[in-house]
């Protein structure tokens, strides 16, 4: 009964959000199909030099159409924005899958040890302090891609088995550090430290994109998770659970997770905005994506070199404006319910 009220109660325009991210899916999954059986052109495909910059309606002379206009290398306008909706999509879908990911990990062992902090014993802590120099090096050599998977195999693999060669082991305030963390990266604006990563980036493209990202954007979430962590610490049944001698992995797997998902996915939900419109923002000053991968901000930067061009600043920026409030009022649909 209580679903079938929810639906009920669901407004018009609510309805129009999930059909009209539905329909981005529909353009994402589907983009050759859409693009080159239907309108005849490929994303990267160059016309004739009388082409460039053509109004939307322009004709080709082997008859294919171009309904919203090519670009500056005549470019056809509706197919880079077919393959737009699938970079923004991909784009806002792995900057919240790892932000989210950071934020669980950080914001559960925070909310859940506290001030005891976490048991870990001098290998352990001196390991951690080798991988960071590691991963640096790797950084500098061989970009942000093997940095992060240095970290993961380093610190989450070999730190585990070296930890069993010790007994003796050392509190490590990780609430502390959390917050301090987020601390520091709120007294950094978020476009400066951005550019400041791309800037040390040997080989940018869609992956340094999403990381970067990603990293970026977990300290709010992580503050919400710490908290719902904590209020659920202090009710009885995590306390009976704790006296009945279940280990914390189970305690926080089984029953403090399940309850902090549903308070974080509206977090989540205002990330996935953000990742979009920051990849827009990143591409229209040109240090996003690479130019042989569509993106709305990357033709609405060509609108610039041609004002006249109009076609190129009102169609991706009504698909801007269109995804962002229709995540808006997704993200504020699950916040009411």
């Amino acid at each position: 009964m209580r679903g079938i009220d929810t639906i009920r109660a669901t407004k018009w325009y609510q309805w129009l959000a999930v059909g009209y991210l539905v329909l981005m899916a529909v353009f994402a999954l589907f983009a050759p199909l859409l693009s080159e059986s239907f309108l005849g052109f490929a994303p990267n495909e160059l016309t004739g030099s009388d082409l460039y910059y053509t109004a939307p309606g322009s004709v080709e002379q082997d008859g294919r159409t171009h309904l919203l206009g090519t670009d500056r290398m005549g470019r056809d306008v509706a197919t880079r924005l077919i393959y737009g909706t699938r970079t923004a999509l991909f784009v806002g879908l792995g900057v919240s899958v790892i932000s989210l990911l950071i934020s669980l990990v950080l914001g559960l062992a925070a909310g859940y040890y506290g001030d005891r902090g976490v048991r870990m014993n001098s290998w352990q802590l001196i390991w951690i302090a080798i991988s960071a120099v590691v991963s640096g090096f790797y950084s500098s050599v061989f970009g942000f891609g093997f940095w992060l998977i240095g970290v993961l195999i380093l610190i989450g693999s070999i730190a585990y088995l070296l930890g069993r060669l010790s007994e003796r082991r050392i509190s490590v305030p990780i609430d502390l550090l959390t917050m301090k963390g987020i601390e520091i990266f709120k007294t950094i604006p978020g476009l400066f430290l951005i550019l400041s990563l791309f800037a040390i980036m040997r080989q940018p493209g869609m992956l340094t994109v999403i990381l970067i990202l990603g990293l970026v954007s977990w300290p709010a979430k992580t503050r919400i998770v710490r908290a719902e962590t904590m209020r659920l610490v202090s009710s009885n049944f995590i306390k009976s659970a704790q006296l009945s001698g279940l280990s914390d992995w189970r305690i926080l797997h089984r029953h403090i997770l399940p309850n902090v998902l549903a308070p974080i996915s509206i977090a989540v939900a205002y990330t996935f905005t953000g990742a979009i419109l920051a990849e827009s923002t990143l591409s229209f000053l040109g240090i996003g994506l690479p130019e042989d991968i569509p993106s709305w901000g990357a033709i609405l930067r060509e609108a610039r070199d041609y004002f006249a061009a109009w076609w190129l600043a009102v169609f991706p920026g009504l698909a801007v404006f269109f995804t962002v409030l229709t995540l808006n009022i997704i993200a504020d649909w699950l916040n009411q319910r």
